[in-house]
């Protein structure tokens, strides 16, 4: 089993207790996210979880596909965001046609993935967002990887890639994003060890 196949299994164990640690922590960028975007855009969320950002979205009149791999968050994102569609799909091989969305948002997903396989993964979220689509991509900032434990995570060991802000915008821009924002960002939950960096970029 590969890293993200490991970290997978554990979300697989604590999908009800996780889900309920994270319904009320919102990511403070996403209202910004969203004015960007027309009414009725047709919105791809990476890593849907149980859809608490997939709700926020139908909500402000937007089209939206959730994508993840754990069944238990799907059935649970179906029963929060009836409006939206849901597959299990890998974000590694995601294979949705060429120019189908306006936005993606990726919110703490691609921090799982090998390191090697990211800039293959924004390569693809290039070619399935339409010109002019947004793209948020959000990880922890650090470096290096590891297997951590967390109190989130039922104490299970979940693998992390952590990356810088500059990092970041490289791979968004290797893949043929212009960037629109990057920053860092202290953690909804208040976990005084954890940063986020956020990035968003645009396709010209």
């Amino acid at each position: 089993m590969d890293k993200y196949g490991n970290t997978k299994s554990v979300y697989d164990q604590i999908s009800s207790k996780y889900l309920a640690g994270v319904s009320d922590s919102f990511p403070q960028e996403l209202p910004e996210f969203i004015a960007k975007l027309r009414q009725g855009s047709k919105v791809l969320e990476v890593g849907t979880a149980g859809g608490r950002d997939a709700k926020v979205f139908v909500d402000a009149g937007m089209t939206v596909v959730g994508t993840d791999v754990v069944d238990s968050f799907l059935r649970e994102a179906e029963q929060l965001v009836p409006q939206a569609q849901f597959f299990n799909k890998d974000m590694r091989h995601l294979d949705f046609p060429d120019g189908e969305f306006d936005a993606i948002w990726a919110n703490a997903v691609l921090l799982h993935a090998e390191r090697e396989d990211v800039p293959s993964i924004l390569q693809n979220f290039w070619r399935i967002l339409k010109t002019g689509g947004k793209v948020h991509i959000r990880v922890k900032q650090g470096e290096g990887e590891e297997y951590r434990e967390e109190k989130l995570s039922d104490n299970k060991k979940r693998f992390f890639v952590y990356y810088s802000p500059i990092e970041m915008e490289k791979l968004l821009e290797n893949a043929g994003f212009q960037i629109i924002r990057s920053e860092v960002m202290e953690d909804e939950r208040g976990r005084r060890d954890t940063k986020w960096v956020s990035t968003w970029g645009e396709k010209i």
